[in-house]
């Protein structure tokens, strides 16, 4: 089963020969569930907060997502080209937006500043798991030490653990204050 992206303790993925309709796999831990292209649910289970991401982020890559099913229905690799991803998103007003802010207020929630204006407050803690995240799970200070790297335009610690901006601005938009 291909991985086409990991995002958020997310893992989504696809079968080469796997039943319409067309549709993602994803998983969270113990937890797992399809979603069609668009981001409806369609079997299985996630929690509430993580089904609304995978919704809203399924809608921003849904053309990169037909693309992955037609190539994975030829057999053929998957390849979910985060490059194209971003040229499609460039017409979308959200598409782009970067972390210009961050400042950790208490345990693991953060208030992150975006480039649009956007500023909102996450809990960060369910995302702080697998061996890149663990350091920061397990201690405080090490979860402080996160920084904006205005290279890549998001969130990252020193050990080279990052987010994606637009995950997290998605993540954010329920909270948004911009």
């Amino acid at each position: 089963m291909p991985e086409i992206c990991r995002f958020m303790g997310l893992v989504v993925t696809m079968y080469s020969n796997d039943h319409p309709p067309p549709h993602i796999h994803v998983r969270r831990g113990d937890d797992e569930a399809t979603f069609l292209l668009d981001g409806t649910l369609h079997e299985g289970s996630l929690p509430r907060r993580k089904r609304a991401l995978v919704r809203r982020w399924a809608r921003l890559h849904q053309p990169e997502l037909a693309a992955c099913w037609d190539r994975v229905s030829r057999r053929e690799p998957a390849r979910y080209d985060r490059s194209t991803a971003m040229r499609l998103k460039r017409r979308s007003r959200s598409a782009l937006v970067d972390v210009t802010s961050v400042e950790v207020l208490h345990d693991h929630v953060v208030r992150l500043g975006f480039s649009d204006g956007c500023v909102g407050e996450l809990d960060l803690g369910p995302e702080l798991w697998g061996p890149l995240f663990e350091p920061m799970a397990a201690s405080y200070d090490e979860f402080c030490r996160v920084a904006v790297n205005t290279e890549i335009g998001t969130i990252a610690w020193p050990n080279g653990a990052d987010l994606a901006p637009e995950v997290l601005h998605l993540e954010a938009t329920g909270t948004c204050a911009g």
